[in-house]
């Protein structure tokens, strides 16, 4: 749905959503897969239209010092990645001074 209606959400209310998924995503400590993955593909298919604030957003729900984040943030992290390699390498440096410590 959301990538079909992707020219129709406006700014205030694609934070609002990416918010909203971030906080399901990562809710439950333990791994549901069942709405944790629908959670993550929502954050990956607003990424298209809001990299940084969806980058943002995974970031600030990674943890820094070594303390182990939760396991759809690495997921999401990689998957954003991978399908917005160019919104995501300016900030290559930040993300590994993350994961390098873990």
């Amino acid at each position: 749905v959301i990538d079909s209606q992707e020219n129709q959400i406006l700014p205030e209310m694609g934070a609002e959503v990416i918010k909203f998924a971030s906080e399901e995503m990562t809710e439950s400590k333990d791994v549901k897969e069942d709405w944790q993955q629908p959670a993550a593909q929502i954050l990956v298919t607003m990424g298209a239209k809001y990299p940084s604030i969806v980058l943002d957003e995974i970031l600030t729900r990674f943890p820094t010092g070594g303390v182990l984040p939760h396991f759809f943030i690495v997921k999401t992290l990689g998957d954003f990645a991978s399908s917005h390699s160019i919104a995501t390498a300016p900030r290559l440096s930040e993300i590994m001074n993350r994961i390098v410590p873990l």
